[in-house]
């Protein structure tokens, strides 16, 4: 059916727009709480790439029903104004709120790498050496802050965290976007009651 490819459509982009912003998670987030990091962000994105999408397959399919008899054109008008009835899924609206900034690197480790070189700033300060190792220091520290960074990154992807992610994502898209039944009404199940609705409608009028 038409809605569901328009719906399987958005989800292939949102997934792989969703793939490009794992670098975004922390270990709290794939390791404590996947949901608050994964639902409001894959939701936005199936919104994005769902925007105008939907209106037009309701505008066809409103177009095919007003071909069949000119009589019908009161229930084609609906159908195509149908959009304004249905409910995007939204993550927020269901007490998932944005995940909180978790920082990639651990707090510790750069404060402990900072230290270290601060006393050997210190040290060398003593033999008359002190701006030239503050700035070898100061930039050490930044280097081992973005060596761990993306040594968690690499560690969380080897680890299957990510993969954790991606599921959470899929599984958030066929509950909340390509389910059959659930509270909220997935927008699948909305599309298709609107269509069926309609088409009985269609079927028991007096042509």
């Amino acid at each position: 059916m038409q809605a569901v490819s328009t719906i399987n459509a958005a989800a292939i982009k949102a997934r792989a727009d969703f793939d490009e912003a794992l670098g975004d998670a922390g270990v709290a987030d794939t390791v404590w709480d996947p949901d608050r990091f994964t639902f409001g962000r894959i939701d936005s994105l199936m919104s994005r790439h769902l925007d105008g999408e939907i209106g037009r397959f309701l505008a066809g399919a409103a177009e095919e029903l007003r071909g069949i008899d000119e009589r019908l054109a009161a229930l084609a008008s609906a159908l195509a104004e149908g959009l304004s009835n249905l409910t995007m899924p939204d993550a927020n609206d269901e007490g998932v709120n944005e995940p909180a900034q978790h920082s990639a690197v651990p707090e510790a480790a750069v404060t402990k790498a900072a230290a270290i070189f601060q006393r050997f700033a210190s040290f060398v300060k003593d033999h008359s050496m002190a701006r030239t190792a503050q700035a070898w220091g100061a930039k050490a520290s930044e280097t081992v802050a973005q060596t761990a960074e993306a040594v968690g990154k690499s560690l969380q992807d080897k680890a299957g965290l990510y993969d954790r992610l991606r599921r959470r994502a899929g599984d958030r898209i066929g509950t909340a976007w390509l389910g059959d039944s659930g509270a909220p009404l997935p927008l699948k199940a909305q599309l298709l009651m609107l269509i069926d609705d309609v088409t009985s409608e269609a079927r028991s009028s007096n042509l």
